[in-house]
């Protein structure tokens, strides 16, 4: 989503951070970021240091969104996190 919504726009000095989830280390995911221009960085394993920001993110997700509302289907989902998504990195302050 992001290499389509921000395809004219990404930093050169863009790095994926993920954990060494399969997904994460499948060579075409990998190859597919290469692609991209971004730099894959995979945290050691067995510690959390790298998933502080993401965790810290999908808490905040929950809070402000998920948990705020009853839904009636998915594509209501679908739409709404489309929305803050785009609110949370465009608009919102950050520290």
């Amino acid at each position: 989503m992001v290499l389509w919504n921000r395809r004219d726009r990404l930093s050169a000095a863009l790095i994926h951070h993920g954990d060494r989830g399969v997904q994460y280390t499948a060579l075409r995911y990998g190859e597919r970021l290469a692609e991209a221009g971004i730099a894959q960085s995979v945290g050691s394993t067995g510690d959390s240091y790298g998933n502080s920001l993401p965790e810290s993110v999908n808490s905040l997700f929950k809070k402000e969104l998920i948990d705020k509302y009853v839904w009636s289907d998915v594509s209501e989902v679908n739409r709404e996190t489309a929305e803050w998504v785009s609110w949370y990195n465009n608009q919102r302050s950050h520290s």
